[in-house]
């Protein structure tokens, strides 16, 4: 499963943008919290340019689902 934070904030998994990651709706997160839970492993690919605080909700339901593998995806400065 990939989740996306995108410069902007935007969070998409799998494919679905749900909204901005300091916008989303209880539901929203409960939403994604199902999707994680069914999955294995998630691959997060975040923004170099989003500030790593912006993850720490993202890091919570990833910390209350069953996920038992994490990557995190990076590039590498120039």
């Amino acid at each position: 499963m990939s989740l996306i934070v995108a410069k902007d904030g935007s969070v998409w998994l799998d494919n679905q943008v749900h909204a901005h990651i300091n916008a989303l709706t209880d539901e929203q997160w409960q939403a994604i919290s199902e999707q994680l839970s069914s999955a294995s492993q998630v691959m997060i690919k975040a923004d170099a340019q989003l500030p790593a605080t912006q993850l720490n909700p993202l890091l919570k339901a990833l910390r209350a689902s069953d996920v038992q593998q994490v990557q995190l995806a990076v590039q590498e400065s120039p």
